[in-house]
């Protein structure tokens, strides 16, 4: 359905760009929250990519340039 491209340009329209937005709430929020927005992350990299649900993201996030 979309390309690498596609799929990034989507990602940073409605996982990152939010997350930006609202950096100061998050600077004082408490761990637990931020955990929350970092598993997101991960989850919407890990579809992006098409892999399995307990992969390692790192790698992932390094050839996706995020």
């Amino acid at each position: 359905m979309f390309n690498t491209d596609g799929l990034k340009t989507l990602y940073f329209a409605l996982i990152q760009s939010p997350i930006k937005y609202s950096i100061l709430i998050l600077g004082n929020a408490t761990k637990s929250s931020l955990e929350r927005t970092v598993v997101l992350q991960k989850r919407v990299i890990r579809t992006m990519c098409k892999v399995q649900y307990n992969s390692d993201t790192k790698p992932l996030f390094r050839k996706l340039r995020i």
